[in-house]
């Protein structure tokens, strides 16, 4: 029996944690179907983002977020990408090569609010022997 793992959102966070952010950065959220295995999770050669002009986003840090808002997330599946700062009134996407199927999510930046504009249908697809 099996479980495929998929990236469901990204969208520019309101309050990252603390210690994520500076004036000069974003956090952007990655929320995944289930827990993510650790190996590879933090390192940033696994993940793009590119705006809509195809310009990729330096990507300083990957963490695990395990407290948001005060509220304690008690898993791997909610990870913080600490960028370059991002502009304003832009479309982006961010896609992971931890694992081949769903592994792209959209976003687009209003300067405000993070709205969060394609967040795929997930399916856990289960077999057993």
């Amino acid at each position: 029996m099996w479980n495929e793992l998929w990236l469901l959102a990204a969208w520019l966070t309101i309050t990252p944690p603390s210690d994520l952010v500076t004036d000069s950065t974003s956090v952007i959220m990655l929320e995944f179907s289930r827990n993510v295995s650790v190996e590879g999770i933090l390192d940033p050669e696994n993940y793009q983002v590119v705006d809509e002009q195809g310009k990729h986003s330096t990507i300083y840090i990957v963490d695990i977020v395990f407290e948001l808002d005060g509220i304690t997330v008690q898993d791997t599946t909610l990870v913080a990408l600490v960028t370059e700062k991002i502009k304003y009134r832009t479309l982006y996407t961010v896609t992971t090569n931890l694992f081949q199927d769903r592994n792209t999510s959209s976003f687009w930046f209003n300067g405000f609010v993070p709205l969060i504009i394609d967040s795929p249908t997930v399916y856990f697809r289960q077999e057993s022997k």
